[in-house]
Parts: C-alpha cells; structure tokens; sequence
C-alpha cells in the first residue's frame, strides 16, 4: 500500500482527480491501495505516456494575468535580480508592495509615470487610480518582457536572492530591497494639491525623529515612522494644509498617549527640580 504522504501528495497536486477521470474509481483505488509508493510512481508514468501529461489546473491569479497581458503566469521572467522566477512570481511582488508597503507601492507607480507608462494624457492624479496605475504596470510588462526581455521590477540578485517576506516580518521598508530602472531613467518630480513640492521619504523620517524626541524622548520605531509617513501623505493629498511639526507630533501622541504623558510629566518633573536646585 502506498504511504500517506505519497497519496497526500498526488491528491494535492491533483494527480488523484486525473486518474479518477481517466480510469474507473474503483481501479484507482484498487491500485493506491495496494501497490507501494515506487509501484504506483510507475504505473502513474505508464499513465501518462498512454493518455498524455494532465492539464494544469490554473490558479485565479493566472487567468488574471492572461487576460490583462500577452502572456501566462509561468512565462519565464529575465533580468529580474535572479534566476528562475516567473511573471507570476512578478506579480506577486507587486501585490506585496500594494498591501504592505504603500510607500513603496506609491515609488513603483510614481517611475510608471515618469516614464510614460501611464499613458498620453495622464496625470499625477492618476497614480491614486488603481485601475490606471493597474493598466501602466501591464503595459511595461508587455514591453519589457516581450520585447527587452526584462522585468518591470528587479528584486535580489543572482547571489544574494532578497527574501522580501522576512524583511515584513521585520517591519522593515522594501523601498531598499527593490528596484524600478528597468521602466527608465525619468526621475519623478511632483506637486501637493495645494502646489507645493511633495515632501521626501528623507525629509519625513527626519520630521519622525524630531517628534518622537520631543513626545517620547526617544528615536521613532518604524511603525512611528510609518504613521507619520502616511499623515504627511494624506495631508498633502487632501490640501488641507502643508504639513508640518506639530502634525507629526500630535499623531506620535495619538498613537502612544499613555507614553507621552509619561514624558510630559518627567519634563514637568525636571524643570520642577531645576527650580528647588537654583534656590
């Protein structure tokens, strides 16, 4: 009789299903039930020399990408930072970088626009539409995979495979950990809905620090930064007003205020002994 684990393994891989339509039941099972692991490995490759390879059953993601490119899920997928990944695996980068890190996300879709990706026509407000920015990503996948025999986005390289998994697990940016050159070399610049200049990645983590030194006393962890980050963002989106230090420091409080009325009353407490010591 063949092991669990091997009658685990070709039912999960649907081999079981196959053979069920393509021999009666009662014969499969006959067979899975006495024959042992390398016995049945025979007669299932006997199988498939006299009835051919079974039809792979394709994942929602893989008609996905069927129906919005010009190619399949496993199509091989070049100058990505290393060897054997598939547009699927591509495409699952890019889902990783919408759902976990927008900031990042936010990167990706800002070089899409910058070189033309996009479209005729489009605008900076285009890269708060899914849909649009959607559309530029399968338009450079249709470049550059079909004609440049690249990728879109390059992650890893062929020694040192970046395992961007572990990098979230850790709360940490994968704006480091991926790379955009391949859609061009256009920088992007970008205006505020009130016209100002967008404020930089750098520029908000130095805002973070301040106000994490002045409402805790401390450095900011990277969730802190996080939240600043997306404040900064959505203020600027909105146009409400340019942000600013003290958006950056009421938001800090928000989220820790136990914390930083600590620090208010160690602050409190200090100046409070600096005036008995100078009596």
């Amino acid at each position: 009789m063949a092991t669990p684990s091997f009658i685990q393994k070709i039912t999960d891989d649907g081999t079981l299903d196959w053979l069920y339509s393509v021999y009666p039941k009662a014969i499969v099972d006959d067979i899975v039930g006495t024959r042992s692991d390398t016995a049945l490995a025979t007669w299932i490759a006997t199988a498939i020399d006299i009835h051919g390879e079974p039809e792979k059953e394709w994942t929602d993601r893989e008609y996905w990408i069927l129906n919005n490119t010009d190619f399949v899920g496993d199509t091989e997928l070049r100058d990505s930072g290393a060897p054997d990944r598939t547009l699927s695996d591509l495409y699952d980068v890019r889902k990783m970088l919408m759902q976990y890190d927008p900031e990042t996300y936010r990167e990706l879709n800002e070089a899409l626009f910058a070189n033309g990706w996009y479209g005729v026509g489009a605008t900076a407000e285009s890269l708060d539409n899914r849909g649009a920015s959607e559309r530029a990503f399968h338009n450079a996948v249709d470049e550059l995979v079909g004609q440049s025999n690249s990728s879109p986005i390059r992650w890893g390289d062929s020694e040192h495979n970046v395992d961007l998994n572990a990098a979230l697990m850790e709360n940490k940016s994968l704006s480091g950990l991926v790379d955009f050159s391949n859609l061009g070399n256009t920088p992007f610049t970008d205006t505020t809905a009130d016209g100002e200049m967008r404020l930089t990645k750098d520029q908000i983590n130095s805002m973070a620090d301040n106000a994490a030194q002045t409402v805790f006393g401390r450095a900011p962890s990277d969730q802190e930064k996080t939240m600043v980050l997306n404040l900064v963002r959505g203020l600027e989106a909105s146009g409400v007003h340019r942000p600013g230090a003290s958006d950056a420091r009421a938001e800090l409080r928000r989220g820790a205020p136990v914390e930083a009325r600590t620090q208010d009353m160690s602050g409190v407490l200090r100046n409070f002994m600096s005036i008995v010591a100078g009596r």
